[in-house]
C-alpha cells in the first residue's frame, strides 16, 4: 500500500458511514485510539484506512457522510497521468495490461483455469515479481467511479472534500527499493524529458543516486506539500510532517526513518513487531517519541489541529507564505524551506503537468 488515507468516525455516524470505513481485509481489525475524558472530549476516536464493502456506498468527490478530517501517511501520491483501469498512459500501462504481463510472466495463460493456476502459485513467486516491476506497486487506479481524476487533478481543482489534512512521510521512503532489482533507468524514466533540470537540483548526482532521490522525494516527500498546498482551495489546512525518528535498536545501521516507520508510533505499537525477519524492542526513548506523536494525531482527530506536549506550534503549509513542515525526531521542530532547489524542481514539474492537464 502506497499510502492510507485515514479518517475518523464518532458515535454519530450512521451504519453505512461505518461500512464505508470498514477493513476491507478481514484478516484483523485494526486499532482504536480512545481519546481521554480528562482531554474534555469523552467521546471514542477510532482511527481506520478508509475502504470500501460496496463501490455504491462512497465516492471520492461526492461524499455523503459528515467527515470531520483525514490523515495520510507514507507519502501523498500525486498522479496526473497515472494508472487507468483500461487505457494505456505514458509510464503507467493501464490495469488490465498489468495482468496479462503479470500473467505472461508468471506463466499463467489466459485460460479458463488463469485463477486456479495464479492461487496455486507459492507467495514468493508474487512477492519476486512485484520487487522487479514498477508497473503494479498498488498506487491509485482512476476507475471513473471511487476516484474519478487523478489525484493530483482532484486537489489542483479543488474537488477533494473540504476537512483538514494531516499528511506526511518519511526521510528514507526510499528503504522501499532495498529489496527490488529495478534498475535506475527504470525508476527515472518519468523524468527523462527534463533530466538536465533533474540533475542539476541534485547538484550533479549520479544515476543510483539521482533514482533513489527520484522516488523518496518526488514519489513522497514532495508530493505532500502540494496536497497540503491545495487544500487551502476548499477553504482548509494541510499539515505536513517529515519523519527522522530512527529507532534506538536502528541507530548507526540505517541511514534514516523507513517507510511508514512512524505508524507504531501513532498506535502505541509495541509489542515486539516483527518486519522482514527483524523484531522490534522499543525503548524508552521510542516510546516517549511516540507518546508526543500519538498525542498528536489523537489531538488532530479531536480539533483539526496537530498539537501535543512537546510539540512546537504546528502551521498549515502553504507554498508562497508557509513554506514549513514539521519534523518529527527526538526533538521536533519546524523545517522552513525544506531542500528549496529540490522541491521547487518537483513543484514546478508538478504544476506544468496539472497545467497542461487543465488547458
Amino acid at each position: 500500500m502506497t499510502g492510507q488515507l485515514l479518517g475518523w468516525e464518532d458515535r454519530r455516524y450512521s451504519a453505512r458511514a461505518s461500512r464505508a470505513l470498514a477493513v476491507a481485509s478481514s484478516a484483523s481489525a485494526w486499532p482504536s485510539i480512545s481519546a481521554p475524558a480528562a482531554a474534555g472530549d469523552a467521546r471514542d476516536v477510532i482511527v481506520r484506512p478508509i475502504a470500501l464493502e460496496r463501490a455504491e456506498d462512497l465516492r471520492y468527490t461526492d461524499w455523503e457522510y459528515s467527515r470531520r478530517l483525514a490523515v495520510e501517511q507514507s507519502g501523498g501520491i500525486v498522479e496526473v497521468n497515472g494508472q487507468r483501469l483500461a487505457e494505456d498512459r505514458p509510464f503507467a500501462p493501464s490495469l488490465e495490461a498489468d495482468g496479462r504481463r503479470m500473467a505472461q510472466k508468471l506463466h499463467i495463460g489466459d485460460g479458463p483455469d488463469a485463477v486456479a493456476r495464479l492461487r496455486a502459485l507459492p507467495a514468493q513467486d508474487i512477492i519476486s515479481y512485484d520487487a522487479s516491476e514498477t508497473g503494479n506497486s498498488l498506487n491509485p487506479v482512476v476507475d471513473g467511479w471511487i476516484l474519478p481524476d487523478d489525484i493530483g487533478t482532484l486537489f489542483d481543482r479543488g474537488r477533494q472534500h473540504a476537512v483538514p489534512l494531516l499528511v506526511g512521510s518519511a526521510d528514507w521512503e526510499d528503504s522501499l527499493l532495498g529489496r527490488a532489482t529495478i534498475p535506475p533507468a527504470a525508476i527515472l524514466a518519468p523524468g527523462m524529458a527534463d533530466i538536465g533540470a533533474l540533475r542539476a537540483a541534485y547538484e550533479g548526482a549520479p544515476d543510483d543516486v539521482l533514482a533513489h532521490g527520484w522516488f523518496r522525494d518526488g514519489v513522497f516527500i514532495a508530493p505532500t506539500r502540494l496536497l497540503a498546498d491545495r487544500m487551502a482551495r476548499v477553504g482548509q489546512p494541510g499539515y505536513v510532517y517529515l519523519v527522522d525518528y530512527v529507532a534506538e535498536q536502528d541507530r548507526g545501521q540505517v541511514p534514516g526513518a523507513a517507510h511508514c516507520s512512524e505508524t507504531p508510533y501513532v498506535f502505541g505499537n509495541y509489542a515486539g513487531r516483527s518486519f522482514r525477519g527483524k523484531t522490534y524492542r522499543y525503548g524508552m526513548a521510542d516510546r516517549a517519541f511516540g507518546g508526543i506523536i500519538g498525542a498528536a494525531w489523537i489531538e488532530f482527530a479531536r480539533s483539526g489541529v496537530p498539537a501535543a506536549d512537546g510539540l512546537p506550534g504546528w502551521p498549515a503549509f502553504r507554498f508562497d507564505t508557509s513554506d514549513r513542515m514539521m519534523l518529527l525526531d527526538a526533538a521536533p521542530r519546524v523545517l522552513e524551506r525544506y531542500r528549496p532547489a529540490v522541491m521547487d524542481y518537483y513543484r514546478q514539474r508538478t504544476e506544468g503537468m496539472l497545467g497542461a492537464t487543465a488547458r
